[in-house]
C-alpha cells in the first residue's frame, strides 16, 4: 500500500458563469447524485481526540510533552498516582485530562481535586477492564477471577461521590470498560439499570453518563478488511468487534440483556482505547497512519463523545507496537495525526455559506464537513478500502478554487485547482481535506 495513495484530481466543470451549466462528469465521475454534508464547527471535531500515556506507571511525565504538542491532540488518559506531573503535562500541551479509578477512593478523589482544581480535568472512569485486572475494594475483591459484584458497588459509589461533590459534580462519568465480561449479570451494561432489568443489583443503580468501550480497529482475532473503523464504530454492529452493541446490548460473554438497537443508537458513548499494531516495516506503519486517521473521522462521524488511542509509545503500559511513536521516533501514524490537527486548526477556504454535497456510490468512502475557526469551508474525505481508489464527485454549490491536503503528504496543499462548482476526486487509502 503506497504512501502516496494515487492522489488524481481533475477538473469537471471549469466555466464559472451563472449563465452556463456545466458539462456532464466524465464516466469515471458518474457516482449518483451528491448528497449534502453537513458542517460542524472544526473544534467540535478536534476536541474529541486523545491518547493514552502511563505517567501514573512511572514513565517520565517530560517524556511526553513534545510529542503531545507534535500531535496537536485535545485529550490525554491516564491513572491518578503522580498527579501533579500529569497536570503539568496536561498544562503543557493545553490538553484535557481523565483519570482512571482504581483501589482505594479517597487517595483518587484527591487526585481527581487536584486537577479540578488547576482546571485540566475532563472526566472521571471507572476501573479499567476489571476482566483483566483485580479489583480490591472495602476489603474485597472482584473482577479477574473473582466476579462482577465488587465491580458494580466500586463503580457505583464512584458515581454517586462524584456527583454529591460540589467540585466534581458537573464532570462526566465514564463507565467500566469491558462491561461485556460480566460473569454475573450486576447491570453494568447499563448506564442507569431500568425497571424490571432483572439484575442482581437493584433497578435504578446509577453508574455513568457514559458507556465506556474498547472497540479497537484491530479486531479480537485480527483481521484487516473493507470499512475497518467504521464497522468498529458501529453502535449497533456485533460481528467480531468489541464494539458498543456487544457491551451494552447483549455482553458478549455470558449474554445479559442491555439496551435494545434504537437505544444503542443513542446511548452517549467514548472509546478510550482504539488502536493498531504495527509490525517493524514501513508497510504496516503506513497502514497504521490511515487507520488511525480513519478511525478518529469515523467514531466522530457515528456519535462518539471522545476517541482515545492506545497509546503514544510502544511497550508502555504493557508489551506491544500499538504506540504512534517508537521510543523518541514519530511513527508515520504520528506524522498523518499531526498533519490532520494542522491542517484543521490552520482554518477554512472563504467564508460562506457551507452547502457541499458529494457524490459516490461506494460503500466504504465517508465524509465530514467542517466551518474552520476562521468561518472556512472544509471537508474531510476518507476512503476505507483494501483495494483501488474511489471516484467521487464534489459540488461545492458555488464556483470556488480548491485545496486539496493529503494527510500522509504533510501540512501543506497536494494540489490547488482553479475555480470551478464541481470537481472530480479520486480517493485512495488516505483522507484527504479539501478546503474551498
Amino acid at each position: 500500500m503506497s504512501r502516496i495513495a494515487g492522489l488524481a484530481l481533475w477538473l469537471v466543470a471549469s466555466s464559472v458563469s451563472a449563465a452556463d451549466a456545466p458539462p456532464p462528469p466524465p464516466p469515471e465521475c458518474e457516482n449518483g447524485v451528491g448528497q449534502p454534508v453537513q458542517a460542524v464547527p472544526v473544534d467540535r471535531f478536534l476536541e474529541t481526540l486523545g491518547i493514552d500515556i502511563h505517567i501514573d506507571q512511572g514513565y517520565p511525565a517530560s517524556s511526553y510533552v513534545e510529542p503531545l504538542r507534535y500531535l496537536g491532540l485535545s485529550q490525554i488518559r491516564d491513572g491518578h498516582r503522580n498527579v501533579e506531573a500529569m497536570i503539568d503535562v496536561a498544562r503543557k500541551t493545553g490538553m484535557g485530562l481523565t483519570m482512571i479509578a482504581f483501589g482505594d477512593l479517597d487517595p483518587y478523589f484527591a487526585a481527581v481535586h487536584e486537577a479540578r482544581n488547576a482546571g485540566v480535568l475532563t472526566a472521571i472512569e471507572g476501573p479499567n477492564e476489571p476482566n483483566n485486572f483485580l479489583l480490591r475494594y472495602n476489603g474485597r475483591e472482584g473482577g479477574r477471577g473473582k466476579g462482577w459484584g465488587v465491580v458494580a458497588e466500586y463503580q457505583r459509589d464512584l458515581y454517586a461521590r462524584v456527583k454529591a461533590d460540589p467540585l466534581l459534580k458537573d464532570i462526566p462519568v465514564f463507565n467500566v470498560s469491558e462491561t461485556g465480561a460480566e460473569t454475573e449479570n450486576v447491570g453494568l451494561q447499563f448506564l442507569t439499570i431500568p425497571d424490571d432489568a432483572g439484575t442482581s443489583m437493584p433497578d435504578g443503580t446509577r453508574y455513568a453518563d457514559y458507556a465506556n468501550v474498547h472497540n479497537y480497529a484491530s479486531p479480537p482475532g485480527g483481521g484487516f478488511g473493507p470499512n475497518q473503523t467504521w464497522q468498529a464504530a458501529d453502535p449497533v454492529l456485533r460481528g467480531r468487534w468489541d464494539s458498543l452493541a456487544a457491551n451494552h446490548g447483549r455482553t458478549w460473554f455470558k449474554g445479559f440483556a442491555g439496551y435494545d438497537n434504537a437505544a444503542l443508537a443513542n446511548l452517549p458513548r467514548v472509546t478510550t482505547e482504539t488502536g493498531w499494531v504495527t509490525t517493524g516495516d514501513a508497510a504496516s506503519e503506513r497502514l497504521q497512519a490511515s487507520i488511525l486517521v480513519n478511525a478518529y473521522l469515523a467514531q466522530f462521524a457515528r456519535g462518539w463523545r471522545y476517541t482515545f488511542l492506545y497509546q503514544l509509545r510502544d511497550d508502555e503500559g504493557g508489551l506491544g507496537k500499538h504506540g504512534l511513536y517508537a521510543g523518541a521516533r514519530p511513527k508515520l501514524s504520528a506524522d498523518a495525526i499531526h498533519a490532520l490537527t494542522t491542517i484543521l486548526r490552520a482554518g477554512g477556504g472563504t467564508q460562506g455559506l457551507y452547502n457541499g454535497a458529494l457524490g459516490t456510490t461506494v460503500e466504504t468512502v465517508h465524509a465530514l464537513g467542517f466551518v474552520g475557526k476562521d468561518g472556512g469551508r472544509i471537508m474531510v474525505v476518507w476512503n476505507e478500502t483494501t483495494g483501488a481508489s474511489a471516484s467521487v464527485s464534489l459540488d461545492l454549490g458555488d464556483a470556488s478554487a480548491l485545496q486539496v491536503y493529503d494527510v500522509s503528504r504533510g501540512v501543506d496543499p497536494v494540489e490547488t485547482r482553479p475555480v470551478a462548482s464541481r470537481h472530480c476526486l479520486s480517493v485512495g487509502v488516505n483522507a484527504l481535506i479539501l478546503k474551498w
